[in-house]
């Protein structure tokens, strides 16, 4: 029995080719490097275990050590190809795509999984250089049959589209590529955690949110606690803030914060998070919470700015700014944008990276102007961020743009805007709540239903409330609902922020202080 034992756990080329298809890449290294011998296949299956682990340098190695034949076999072609893809890894774009397209030429006889696998790196290839119609061409070509590859294939169309402009089709694209991992025979983690972050981003700037549930219910399945995917739960769970905070969850949007800053890589996504926090809190009038949290993140940016991630990253000196410039001093965004406009515009003019942050810099300078008493130059930045942000589809993000227009030139066109782009969020959300109160009516209480309320803004419970009025349980209850009928929303902690931000309800001290 036990030498059975030994004899079933004894490492096998066929364990590491199941490990390898199972997305189990780690145990695949591991079982090859236990095999007493090292032949062709081995060392294959080890350089496609390092290229899925992003390992490419070890990749290469592999390769290069079979010293293989120039003749197109199966073998000499996979290995071709995944000296190719080992190069795109490494950066090197030109001798990547050089090697693969040689190898695609001579694969025309090849096992069609391997001219599929040939054709996706090729693609990827040219959407790493911006070739954006090459790219496609080649991605596209890989055939349904091709399982795992075609789901690969799948994901990088919607980065593409993405990187076009053309965020709904990315966004169909992701979830198109979910729905066939769920049914491919082979796994990559990396693929699902891509698209799963890429599909809660997008959730969140179009925005869709009654997409959440699917996209929650699927990232609550998928395994977070394998090898390289803690920076694709840190942008989910940044991203899921956002969504949860349109659907008018603000407490699930402050549990997925905490989880990003549980699991941020490094400083440079912990001070992210922090500027999110900020964000998130500051919408609802907690201003106390906002400035803290705003000086947290500032300084230790000023401590860790010449961090290497700090200096080579695009959007934290703007995101943070944006935050600066909403605070009590407007001013301290100043030194920001002047980075940015004197570092980082020169450094991705021409990029895909370019009409984003020149949006969020305009709308950041809109706050600076408006703050400072300047409302024409204000409006004339606000237009522009609002402008840049539709045009790549970001309609959440102009929607904030659109609001600020709205209440400095009071067009309908702008609050129209507005109601547009989130009308399929909560009503609880700031932009909802804000907007509604832009020029309407003053909502007219009884004096029941005003102590009523003060009652709740203040945290207490209907049976509290009954006792404190020297009324019923049951008479509590029934104005709490008149409330929350009179103000359109379905919940208390809904009724106590949409109250508050339209002025019907003082909020609670600590944030008034």
């Amino acid at each position: 029995m036990k030498s059975a034992q030994r004899k079933a756990e004894r490492p096998t080329l066929s364990g590491a080719r199941d490990a390898l298809f199972r997305g189990a890449f780690e145990d695949c290294l591991a079982i090859c490097d236990a095999l007493p011998d090292s032949d062709v296949e081995t060392e294959l299956l080890r350089a496609r275990a390092y290229i899925s682990l992003n390992r490419a340098d070890r990749a290469l190695d592999a390769v290069r050590r079979l010293r293989l034949r120039a003749e197109p076999t199966d073998e000499s072609l996979t290995a071709r190809m995944l000296e190719g893809a080992a190069l795109l890894k490494l950066g090197q774009l030109d001798d990547g795509l050089a090697v693969l397209h040689a190898a695609h030429a001579d694969a025309r006889r090849a096992h069609p999984t391997i001219r599929a696998e040939i054709s996706i790196h090729i693609g990827i290839g040219h959407y790493r250089e911006g070739q954006f119609p090459q790219a496609l061409h080649h991605l596209r070509s890989v055939p349904e049959n091709a399982d795992i590859v075609h789901a690969r294939a799948i994901l990088f169309v919607g980065w593409v589209m993405f990187d076009s402009g053309d965020v709904e089709g990315a966004a169909e694209r992701f979830r198109a590529a979910l729905r066939r991992i769920a049914s491919c025979h082979r796994y990559d983690r990396f693929i699902e955690a891509s698209a799963l972050y890429a599909l809660a981003f997008l959730c969140a700037e179009i925005p869709k949110p009654e997409w959440w549930p699917e996209i929650r219910e699927r990232a609550n399945t998928f395994d977070w606690t394998t090898s390289g995917v803690v920076i694709p739960l840190f942008l989910l769970a940044h991203a899921a803030s956002y969504v949860a905070e349109l659907r008018g969850e603000f407490d699930e949007a402050r549990e997925w914060l905490a989880r990003a800053l549980a699991v941020a890589p490094s400083p440079f996504y912990e001070i992210v998070a922090t500027v999110r926090l900020a964000e998130l809190v500051g919408r609802y009038g907690e201003r106390l919470s906002h400035a803290f949290f705003v000086s947290s993140a500032l300084a230790r940016f000023e401590t860790l700015r010449n961090d290497a991630l700090l200096r080579e990253d695009n959007t934290l000196p703007l995101t943070l700014a944006e935050e600066l410039a909403q605070g009590y001093n407007p001013a301290d965004a100043t030194p920001l944008l002047t980075y940015y406009a004197q570092v980082i515009a020169p450094r991705v003019r021409g990029t895909k990276d370019e009409g984003m942050l020149d949006a969020s810099a305009a709308l950041t300078q809109g706050y600076i102007e408006e703050a400072s008493g300047r409302p024409a130059r204000a409006r004339e930045r606000y237009r522009a961020a609002m402008d840049r942000y539709d045009a790549m589809g970001y309609r959440r993000r102009a929607a904030v743009a659109a609001y600020r227009l709205a209440v400095l030139t009071g067009e309908e066109r702008h609050r129209a805007y507005v109601r547009d782009a989130v009308r399929d969020a909560s009503p609880a959300y700031w932009l909802n709540e804000r907007l509604t109160n832009l020029g309407v009516q003053e909502i007219r209480l009884s004096d029941r239903q005003a102590d009523v309320l003060r009652l709740l803004v203040a945290g207490r419970s209907n049976k509290e409330i009954a006792t404190i009025r020297g009324g019923s349980w049951y008479t509590a209850r029934n104005i709490v609902r008149e409330l929350l009928g009179t103000f359109g929303v379905r919940s208390r902690g809904e009724l106590v922020r949409v109250a508050i931000a339209r002025g019907a309800a003082a909020p609670p001290p600590s944030e008034t202080a």
